[in-house]
């Protein structure tokens, strides 16, 4: 795993786009469950029309974009990591932020993605529903994860009460 100091999280920029192309491309092709006749076709409409409508945040090692997540509202509309960096707890900070910022969080994912299930369900994701994406015809599942973010507001700290 590497050093999470070596991993920065920051928002999207506008000159974020094309590193963050190249890394929905080079995840796509890695995980080989959409055609690239089918990427082709739908990467102008993630350019153009999804990505500019979510809110981002990429992850940067060595001054190079190797990961982003992006939300709708409470909902990981993507998450991902160049291939050579998985493993590295990466998508685990981009997670991070989203918990941080959102609380509960909910992702489809392909139920032929099994190391993004794992990753999920390792995060504490739930299982919720499984359903037809009518964009792929792909089985894809639903899946939630509830946090209170709350809690890291109402935390006391005792730990100094004994220079009071």
């Amino acid at each position: 795993m590497a050093n999470n100091d070596t991993i920065q999280i920051r928002p999207y920029r506008r000159t974020d786009a094309e590193a963050v192309m190249y890394v929905w491309c080079e995840t796509g092709k890695s995980t080989h469950l959409l055609s690239e006749e089918t990427m082709a076709d739908i990467y102008p409409i993630i350019r153009d029309n999804i990505l500019p409508k979510l809110k981002k945040h990429v992850a940067i090692m060595d001054h190079k974009i190797i990961g982003y997540a992006a939300l709708k509202g409470s909902f990981v509309q993507g998450l991902f990591v160049l291939p050579e960096y998985h493993g590295m707890g990466v998508g685990r900070r981009l997670l991070d932020w989203a918990t941080q910022k959102k609380g509960s969080l909910n992702v489809s994912v392909y139920s032929s993605n099994i190391k993004a299930r794992q990753f999920y369900e390792n995060y504490g994701f739930v299982e919720v529903e499984e359903r037809i994406d009518p964009r792929t015809d792909m089985m894809e599942i639903l899946m939630e994860i509830k946090r209170d973010i709350s809690r890291d507001f109402n935390r006391v700290d005792t730990s100094l009460s004994h220079y009071s």
